[in-house]
């Protein structure tokens, strides 16, 4: 039963990292999409790639690290409140007064450097594909696409309805199974939805 629970968590764990890392990229691309007359200026100009995509890679991992090093306070932060709550409004639930906060340094400066290593490589893969787009299409002012051939435009819309029908069986599936209260369904289809859009 315990080896079933941490499979469980470990399940959980894994999807929502991964669909973190897809929201960061995500992010990342959205900032640099609104950047892109930025990055051809600084491309015509004669400025190399390698650098430019040096400058783009090193903003990027200082908005991580503060990121990091923040989220590692509010994660303190939230914790003592959820305890606070564990032991005295939600005592009929856990039946117990006395869970304390147990913080390690160690593992605090290890969880800061595996996340900041994490991002770093999201970022990375992020500018080097935005890198990849002509100079001119990044020049224009107005916010249209560079067209795409009729072959990728297809693949992109089965993988879209291919995403969203797996979403429906599952929930479909969930519910006929009385599994509506199982978060791992809930993360498996919050991480399809991330996919697909």
């Amino acid at each position: 039963m315990s080896k079933h629970k941490g499979l469980d968590w470990f399940f959980k764990m894994l999807i929502g990292i991964i669909a973190g890392f897809i929201l960061t990229g995500l992010l990342f691309s959205l900032l640099l999409t609104g950047r892109k007359k930025e990055q051809g200026i600084y491309r015509s100009l004669g400025i190399p790639d390698k650098k430019v995509k040096r400058i783009f890679l090193t903003e990027g991992l200082i908005i991580a690290a503060t990121g990091s090093f923040l989220g590692l306070f509010l994660g303190i932060l939230f914790n003592k409140i959820v305890l606070y709550f564990l032991n005295s409004i939600w005592y009929d639930i856990v039946r117990t007064s006395s869970i304390k906060l147990h913080i390690e340094i160690t593992t605090l400066i290890i969880t800061f450097f595996i996340n900041l290593l994490l991002a770093g490589l999201v970022i990375w893969i992020t500018v080097r594909r935005r890198m990849k787009i002509n100079i001119i299409d990044l020049h224009k002012l107005n916010k249209q696409k560079p067209a795409k051939p009729i072959g990728s435009s297809l693949l992109l819309k089965i993988f879209i309805f291919v995403g969203l029908s797996i979403i429906a069986v599952l929930s479909l599936w969930t519910f006929k199974k009385g599994f509506f209260q199982s978060s791992q369904f809930f993360f498996i289809n919050g991480f399809i939805l991330l996919l697909v859009l």
